[in-house]
């Protein structure tokens, strides 16, 4: 059964972790900002979306996690408009770990609480089969997140498409939104599935 704790408390962690790492990357953008007003300003942002996040985690708020977790994206990116450059693929990192960490966090809603019920093995046997396609479909996203576009501007660059602003623009925002669409819809294909399969979400006794 240790197996049974150790499930549950890696799936609520991962996601946190994930929140820390791009909470950390912000702030490692944010203090290399010459401009002094700047670097304040940043400093007070990046302040307040960690209160919203603490503030959402400790008392299980999610409007108040996605207002935090909005406002990092936010202040990365208006950063790299306004102050800093932007370099494709530290940015193509960050928003497939900030994608990564919303899908994580639905993995965690679902599955952790499911876990910490008393289920027979059979249930447990087929609810880590629920898991283990939930993380493939993670895996698959966040490589398509980082890989397409990188994929499409190695095409630009090596004339296999024209090395023009807005085509090059438009596949790489092409590619972003199908990822994103692909991860929206992650939870509306897996609640149809268990509407169709309510056995997953049975208790052997009776309810979950």
């Amino acid at each position: 059964m240790a197996a049974s704790r150790v499930t549950p408390a890696a799936l609520s962690a991962l996601p946190v972790a994930a929140l820390a790492v791009l909470a950390a990357w912000v702030l490692w953008e944010v203090i290399h900002l010459d401009s002094g007003r700047a670097l304040q300003a940043g400093v007070v942002l990046w302040g307040f979306a960690n209160v919203c996040l603490a503030f959402g985690l400790r008392y299980r708020s999610p409007s108040m996690r996605r207002a935090g977790l909005v406002l990092l994206g936010f202040l990365y990116f208006g950063l790299h408009v306004l102050f800093l450059p932007l370099d494709l693929i530290p940015a193509l990192a960050f928003l497939t770990l900030f994608l990564v960490h919303i899908e994580l966090r639905v993995l965690a809603d679902r599955f952790v609480p499911i876990y910490r019920r008393d289920l027979s093995t059979e249930a447990r046997v087929r609810i880590r089969g629920g898991l283990v396609r939930g993380a493939a479909r993670l895996t698959l996203a966040g490589a398509m997140a980082f890989l397409l576009p990188v994929f499409a501007e190695d095409l630009a660059v090596a004339g296999t498409l024209p090395v023009t602003t807005i085509p090059t623009a438009l596949i790489l925002a092409g590619g972003l939104v199908a990822v994103i669409v692909l991860l929206a819809l992650m939870p509306v294909w897996q609640r149809r599935r268990e509407r169709a399969y309510p056995s997953w979400n049975e208790d052997p006794r009776g309810k979950l």
